[in-house]
């Protein structure tokens, strides 16, 4: 939880409860918002500095990173259901987010930063190679036909009005409270309300009923009001 704090780089393990957090509240969805999923970030393909992931085992990896989601949603329901899927990638010095959207069957760049590069050029491989890798899986798993325009489809960098331009340590904050509140509208129409979002995050995540370290936190922090 530290690297919340402000000129830290966020933690991937922060990220996951963030991601565990958001996946058992999409039981409490209204019936008209889109079902969405959150990946695990920790392992993510090219989450980290490093060789490329050799090709053989990104199956695998991608397979770990849905699991994970899978296991924090509600009892009813699947990934048949999902229309968004989030991923958050970790970078050495910038982290952002990488969006299915199985509706328009698009896939987003959710990124914080002002940087104008072209996709290619500022991510490399990596949305690409992801893409690929999650229409293998819903194929695997006999979905293929709810992400085939997918196949074809080209990286989309959502440009939004709030971005910042020296977000080396405020993306940590900005990728979980994209992942929280983006429902496939694209540049239009939403709010990043970032204000005292390290504190929110923070107490958000203790709060949860699926922590299980809640009661321990809640007992330790009224021994040190005393």
């Amino acid at each position: 939880m530290l690297s919340l704090h402000e000129n830290q780089h966020i933690s991937a393990y922060v990220l996951d409860a963030w991601s565990t957090m958001l996946n058992a509240r999409e039981n409490l969805r209204s019936s008209h918002s889109l079902c969405r999923m959150f990946a695990r970030a920790y392992d993510c393909v090219h989450s980290w500095v490093g060789e490329l992931t050799p090709k053989k085992d990104r199956p695998v990896i991608l397979n770990d990173a849905v699991e994970f989601a899978l296991a924090g949603f509600p009892d009813n329901i699947s990934i048949e259901h999902v229309e968004l899927f989030f991923f958050p990638i970790m970078q050495p010095r910038h982290c952002y987010v990488i969006c299915f959207n199985r509706i328009n069957q698009q896939w987003e760049n959710l990124d914080a930063s002002t940087s104008t590069l072209k996709v290619a050029d500022k991510y490399s491989e990596m949305p690409s190679i992801l893409k690929d890798m999650f229409v293998h899986y819903m194929t695997i798993i006999g979905l293929g036909n709810k992400v085939k325009g997918l196949k074809k489809a080209k990286a989309k960098k959502v440009v939004m009005n709030w971005r910042h331009e020296n977000n080396e340590y405020e993306c940590n904050v900005l990728t979980m409270r994209l992942v929280d509140i983006y429902m496939g509208q694209g540049s239009k129409g939403w709010d990043i309300g970032i204000k005292n979002g390290d504190k929110k995050h923070m107490a958000a995540i203790l709060s949860a009923e699926c922590n299980e370290m809640k009661k321990t936190m809640w007992k330790r922090l009224r021994s040190m009001q005393k």
